[in-house]
């Protein structure tokens, strides 16, 4: 990871984190144990926008943004982590 944004621990040690990469309109959201081991990670063909996980580490949420990309622009993920799912993905 290069471009590090949107950084937040969970009080369990679960962290999130977005890569906002430099190849334009492209960011990865990943989410990450207090042991470093990926448990998700979610490429869009958009930037990153607003993030956030639960005090516990359960759920997590990313915004993409605006987008050319039509299969991921304007879309909210909604992640179940201790499944490695996303349970809901909305266009906003």
């Amino acid at each position: 990871m290069k471009h590090l944004d949107n950084g937040m621990v969970s009080k369990l040690g679960v962290f999130i984190i977005s890569d906002l990469t430099s190849k334009g309109m492209y960011g990865v959201f990943n989410i990450i144990n207090a042991d470093g081991e990926t448990l998700i990670r979610q490429r869009c063909r958009a930037n990153l926008g607003s993030t956030g996980i639960s005090d516990d580490g359960s759920f997590a949420v990313c915004q993409a943004l605006e987008s050319t990309s039509k299969s991921d622009s304007c879309k909210l993920f909604f992640f179940d982590i201790k499944n490695k799912k996303i349970v809901m993905e909305k266009d906003s």
